[in-house]
């Protein structure tokens, strides 16, 4: 009999317990309090980069490539330079948004593909005169930078191809630090 009534005691000590779990309903707590909080205004950012170049000015999108088809007037032995402005437009109110502009290899279409070569520097500044190594700009939020496309066409390359146009693509990426 003596196990009887331990069984039975224990069956009423589970049954208060899961009578107790349910009366709580999920919360895990004996008392439980709720509040209203007032409806909060949130604006979000955009990260936006934009880019001027003679082709005009537009936003950078992911993995965009800006094609330049200011490249004119190119004679055997020649080169021009064409700047391409960078602007880190981000809209963030708050905090410092600062921006990394990296170029890729520029990439040459049309009928003087051979005999053109292309290559995008920074520049130290706002124009052309002084170009640094590397292939990347970091620009704090507001702020542009240019890079600058040096075009030259071959000196071997044909008389006939002298005064034509050409397109060079650079491969752009953002990456926000």
């Amino acid at each position: 009999m003596r196990i009887t009534a331990a069984l039975k005691a224990t069956a009423l000590m589970c049954a208060a317990v899961l009578m107790a779990l349910f009366t709580v309903q999920g919360t895990l707590a004996l008392w439980s309090a709720t509040a209203a909080s007032p409806a909060q205004a949130m604006q979000t950012a955009d990260f936006a980069v934009t880019i001027i170049s003679p082709a005009g000015t537009a936003q950078l999108a992911p993995a965009q490539a800006v094609t330049i088809p200011a490249v004119t007037g190119l004679k055997p032995g020649t080169s021009q330079t064409v700047p391409v402005t960078v602007k880190n437009a981000t809209d963030a109110g708050n905090g410092a948004f600062t921006a990394r502009i990296t170029a890729g290899v520029p990439l040459i279409s049309g009928p003087l593909a051979g005999h053109l070569t292309a290559v995008v520097s920074p520049a130290q500044g706002t124009n052309c005169a002084t170009v640094l190594t590397g292939s990347s700009i970091t620009l704090a939020q507001g702020v542009s930078g240019v890079f600058c496309l040096k075009v030259s066409m071959a000196a071997a390359a044909p008389a006939t191809l002298g005064g034509s146009n050409a397109a060079v693509t650079i491969p752009l990426t953002a990456q926000q630090l």
